[in-house]
């Protein structure tokens, strides 16, 4: 859990519509049983979702301060790699390994079943077409419960690209702080990262074991092969040079209702 050190709001900067806001004002009505979720449905698309996820993440740990330390818990994150395994996450602290989940059926039903399962409250979607005929819904055990569910539960819900770039966006991210690409990078040679936990075991947060590592580096290795590496390196490739010269790191995101969440669900 070292996103728990790692990142700071001071080094996020927020706009929504022409003005500059919070993450309370990102996350409205936050509380600690708040649950982040991050469909993605192509390799790595994830990441243009990169900063929402670690704004969500710093999020986490405002909400309660000692989970940080006293109380250390990973955060409440979960991916949701919908008809395929888009690459390992584990770098962002989607860990234990069940906050990865991994649904080949890719039908809108599967996917709102698994959000409503682990109780999703926050949630982002790949931008698509929306006005999809969400009445695909009513072809599981019931008409209406799994589409209620996920109008209970969800709070806040941002269509995204994996460009980094959402039509229609009104609400932008950026930072120039390092601490905020780490991970990204990461997760893109996650290799050499099993090799510096190996060689050089890092500092062990909350009540970590020694094993702990070793566990995380077995498992992280079996994926090693989900996306091709070139591929990876050209996505890395990409993103670096959409730094601008200072560094800088901007996405854009566009709220959207829970109702046309489950839309985009049908498009994805």
């Amino acid at each position: 859990m070292h996103v728990a050190k790692q990142l700071a709001e001071k080094h996020l900067q927020i706009k929504i519509g022409v003005s500059d806001a919070s993450l309370a004002q990102l996350f409205p009505e936050s509380h600690k049983h708040d649950r982040f979720g991050l469909i993605v449905n192509e390799p790595f698309g994830s990441l243009g979702a990169s900063l929402l996820l670690q704004a969500a993440i710093v999020q986490f740990f405002k909400v309660a301060p000692e989970r940080r330390f006293s109380a250390a818990v990973y955060p409440e994150i979960y991916l949701f790699h919908v008809g395929g395994r888009h690459g390992d996450h584990s770098v962002f602290d989607f860990w234990p390994p069940r906050k990865e989940v991994f649904l080949a059926d890719n039908s809108p039903l599967t996917v709102v079943e698994a959000l409503n399962d682990r109780a999703i409250t926050r949630l982002a979607i790949p931008d698509g077409t929306s006005g999809g005929d969400t009445s695909v819904f009513a072809d599981g055990p019931s008409t209406w419960a799994e589409q209620a569910a996920a109008r209970n539960l969800l709070v806040s819900c941002f269509a995204y690209s994996p460009e980094g770039v959402t039509s229609g966006a009104d609400v932008w991210l950026q930072t120039s702080h390092g601490s905020f690409e780490e991970n990204i990078a990461a997760t893109l040679d996650i290799g050499a990262v099993i090799g510096s936990v190996q060689d050089v075991p890092p500092e062990l947060p909350g009540e970590s074991q020694p094993v702990d590592n070793d566990r995380w580096a077995a498992i992280a290795k079996l994926r090693l092969g989900e996306v091709e590496y070139d591929y990876a390196r050209t996505i890395a490739d990409r993103r670096l040079r959409s730094l601008d010269g200072n560094g800088l790191r901007r996405e854009s995101y566009r709220r959207i209702s829970p109702e046309e969440a489950l839309s985009l669900l049908t498009s994805l």
